[in-house]
This record gives C-alpha cells, structure tokens and sequence, in this order.
C-alpha cells in the first residue's frame, strides 16, 4: 500500500506493507446459573466458536475478569445483580459483546422467637416468627424433626438439650437460611415423698416429713386447708383442729421446674376428759372403787396410781387398801389412737376405830356433792370449801344425830371447773377432803 501526499504541486510517498490479516472472533454463548440465592456461588460462562479465543468480563459492582468461567462467591441481590456482559478476544481482536442478565434473589431471616430452657418432663416448645411466603423445617437433639413454624417435642429429656436449627425457605425462589436454639433441660427436682406422724389427734403439732433425692438449691412450698402454707422443706402446725384435716400439697422447684407429691392428713377426735368417780376417803381394809363416768364406745382405759398400781380395766378396784394407797389415781382414755387423761385424789384413813369416817360424795362433781360421817359422838361440826389459791368459797355448819351426819352442799353455780378443799371439823380435828368440780 503506497500514500501519497500533495501539497503546492508538490508529492511525497510511502509505502506500507500488510502482510497479516487478522479475524473477528465470533460473538461468544454466555450462560450462568442464575437465579441464585443470596450468599451462594454465581458461575458465568462465556463460550465462542472461534477457536483460541480468551474472554473479558464486566458486570454489576466493577466487576472484570478475564477467565472464560468466573465464579463469584456468597452474591449479594444488591451487589451482584444485573447485566454480565463478555466478548472473545483473539490476537488483540474482540468480538462483538453478549450478556446475561443474572437475579441474585434475598434469603429468608428466620427469627426465633421461643424460649431456650425448659424442664425435665415438661414440653419443648419451639416457635419460629411466621412469615409470609416461607415454609419451616426443624432438626435437633435426639434425633428431632419437625415441620412448621410452631413445634413441640413432648416429656423432655435431659438428652434433648442442644442446638435445634431452624430452616426457613421461601416458597418462590427456594431460598433458605438458617437459625440455631441452644436448648438446655432444666433436671427435676427428685421425686418428694410426703409422710406426717401419726396418729394426729386434736390440739396435737401436724409435722409434715418430706424426703428426697435433690441435690443443690431447691425450693419448697406447702399447701393445705385453710389457707396453709409453709416455705420450708419441713413443715409444721401447732394445736390442729379437725378443720385441718384434708389434703396437703408439697411442690419442690429447681429454677422453675417443679415436681409435686401429696398427703392426707386425718385429725381424729380426742375423746372426752374422763371424769372419775370414787368411794374415797375409804378406810384401811376396805376395797377402793374407782370409776370412769364418761366411758365412750370403743374406748381403752390405763390406770396408773401410788405403790405401782396400774389397771387397764375400766371401773377397777383395789382390795384390802393400805394408807400408803393414798394419793393422785391418773386415767388415760384413748380412742382411736388419741388419749386424753385426768387425775383425782384418793384418801385412805387408819382403820383403828378411834376416828371419825367421813365421805364425800359424788367425786369430781358438778358442784354439789354429799357428806356423810359416822361418829364416835354428837358433835356440832363447822365446815367449808376453799379453792386452790386458799381462799374460802363456801362455809357452814352441820349437826349430827346419833352419832351420824349427812349433808348435801350445794355451791355456787358459777365457780369455775377444777380442784377444790373440803375442810371440816370432827373431834376437834381438821379433816381434809380434796374433790374436783367438773362440769
């Protein structure tokens, strides 16, 4: 090739030489797998017919490369979407342009929006945030699946703590992400076993037992009739009633987690205060007679008085009595496992003839009671009655007829229950009769 160059009828030359001419490659084929999922892997690919070519890319976000294959990691929808375009390239030459259009498309955000503790026997309740247009998968301990946005995983086991993944993919593009639960089982307490101390009669103490297997910090609660309730591990109730009777609850809780166990208290009636009744004073020789007036059905009976005496009958008496038999004579009546006791006292005289007998009749009573003496002559006899604090309640005079006397006194209804002094005077000789009202 030769140039020529004109100027002022004037002409130069050169001369160039083309000895290579070079070709166009052929526009390349560029593929992808797009759609992709936000933080997968894009892969392009660029492809022409023309043999030796090598390739150059430009895309969203300044992209360039120079494979013929690019791959880019974990795209992002508002980094990575857009239009990749390519040409072939062959000895300095490139093709005319292709380009794909690639949607990178966002990932669900699941939310875990359920507890992560929960007790020994209880229920694992797993809850993920419901969103439209997605779908959930659950995996975890033990061997766990599930589906759906709320699940549950009945009588936990302490093998079921651990992570348990959520997976959440929208229904549209198949896109997915995760999201873990650290579950941890809180262990029950052990197993409570409630016992309390029987028999339990009226005005006794309730103590309620509770045995275990816990270890650590454990808390207690009781709960019973009438509005009962007790923090400790023991409990305890001073002069029960028959209200009390019923059922008692005992809750034992380890941070949260509790476990229960129950038991029936029965409070039994406690049976009425025996009220003894005697022959007493008696003299040395004869036979002492002791009675319970007030016996119930089914009632037992122990008598216990001076010199060892003891009785399990329930009217006993006491043959050939001495003087050293004087004393405090206690009853117990126990029905149905529940006692309840009173006492008198019992006088016996020297049976030697010198002295005036005397007895004082009913004893205990209800304030009126009877007095008899055989005497050793006529006498006029002064008496009265004094309480336990010394003071005189009652006071008069009896006169006696051959050589006997009997007298019914009657005190004043309002004195109160409890031990009383009949004294009087007999040969010029103070006598001393202790009684019990009882009403």
């Amino acid at each position: 090739y030769i140039a020529m160059v004109k100027s002022g009828g004037c002409r130069a030359y050169d001369t160039a030489y083309l000895n290579d001419l070079r070709p166009t490659p052929a526009v390349p084929d560029i593929t992808s797998n797009a759609p992709v999922c936000e933080d997968k892997t894009l892969n392009l690919d660029a492809t022409s017919s023309t043999s030796g070519s090598s390739y150059i890319w430009r895309g969203p976000g300044g992209f360039i490369s120079t494979v013929k294959s690019p791959v880019l990691g974990s795209v992002q929808p508002t980094v990575h979407s857009g239009f990749y375009v390519s040409r072939a390239v062959l000895n300095g030459c490139e093709s005319e342009s292709d380009s794909v259009f690639v949607v990178v498309n966002p990932k669900p955000v699941p939310e875990i929006v359920s507890e992560d503790v929960f007790c020994e026997g209880g229920v694992i309740y797993l809850k993920a945030k419901n969103k439209q247009g997605e779908t959930y998968t659950w995996e975890g301990g033990a061997g766990f699946s599930a589906i759906g946005a709320e699940v549950s995983k009945d009588d936990a086991k302490l093998a079921d703590k651990g992570n348990y993944v959520l997976t959440a993919t929208i229904t549209e593009t198949g896109c997915t992400a995760t999201a873990v639960a650290n579950i941890e089982i809180t262990p029950l307490p052990g197993k409570p076993d409630a016992t309390y101390r029987e028999p339990l009669c009226v005005g006794d103490k309730l103590e309620l037992s509770l045995t275990d297997t816990s270890t650590g910090a454990i808390g207690y609660i009781w709960k019973g009739p009438g509005s009962f309730t007790f923090l400790e591990k023991d409990a305890f109730k001073n002069d029960v009633t028959m209200d009390d009777s019923g059922m008692y609850v005992v809750t034992a809780s380890r941070e949260g987690c509790v476990i229960s166990d129950t038991v029936w208290i029965r409070v039994r009636p406690r049976p009425a205060k025996p009220v003894i009744v005697s022959n007493s004073p008696v003299t040395a020789g004869e036979t002492l007679v002791l009675n319970v007036s007030n016996p119930e059905p089914g009632a037992t009976f122990k008598w216990k008085g001076p010199n060892g005496f003891g009785s399990l009958a329930q009217d006993p008496t006491i043959d050939k009595i001495t003087v050293s038999a004087s004393g405090t004579y206690t009853v117990t009546t126990t029905l149905d496992g529940c006692p309840n006791s009173t006492s008198a006292i019992i006088t016996v005289n020297k049976g030697d003839g010198k002295i005036d007998q005397m007895v004082l009749f009913p004893n205990p009573n209800k304030g009126v009671f009877t007095i008899k003496a055989k005497l050793s002559h006529e006498q006029i006899m002064p008496f009265e009655v004094l309480n336990t604090l010394g003071m005189v309640v009652y006071s008069d005079i009896a006169i006696s007829q051959d050589m006997k006397m009997e007298r019914t006194v009657e005190l004043d209804g309002t004195l109160a229950n409890g031990f009383y002094i009949f004294r009087i005077m007999l040969s010029g000789k103070s006598i001393e009769v202790p009684f019990s009202i009882v009403r």
